[in-house]
């Protein structure tokens, strides 16, 4: 049987709040993104773009620091 995206709205949104404190207590605050890969193995372009975006961004925030 298929699965809805409404079925799953509840059960997603219990485990965003059981988890909301725990991200939020780390220093500095702990994000979480859930990413999905094709039955294929592969992410998608835009989830790579996005990666790659999180990725400079982190890595230029810590080279700040440490220059």
């Amino acid at each position: 049987a298929a699965v809805g995206l409404s079925s799953l709205s509840a059960p997603a949104q219990q485990k965003i709040s059981e988890h909301r404190v725990s991200y939020a207590s780390q220093h500095p605050p702990t994000a979480f993104l859930p990413v999905v890969a094709g039955t294929d193995g592969l992410l998608h372009a835009d989830t790579l773009r996005l990666l790659w975006t999180i990725a400079g961004s982190q890595g230029a925030a810590t080279m700040a620091v440490r220059d």
